[in-house]
């Protein structure tokens, strides 16, 4: 994870790809902790959140 970073692009060549078990609802929460730190005096925060999959996260599961 990067936090308020600019991620350095040589890295990217070392990202592998994984296929299966896309689950939302960990990385969703994840993005709202850091927000929370770090953006209090924002009255808007707008997540870009992509996926190359579908959910695997349990349906009945809520982000607060």
């Amino acid at each position: 994870m990067v936090d308020n970073q600019i991620p350095d692009m040589k890295l990217s060549k070392k990202i592998t790809f994984q296929s299966g078990g896309t689950r939302y609802i960990p990385a969703l929460q994840s993005a709202m902790a850091v927000s929370e730190k770090t953006h209090k005096n924002f009255s808007k925060i707008v997540y870009y959140f992509m996926s190359d999959g579908h959910p695997h996260d349990d349906p009945k599961a809520a982000i607060d």
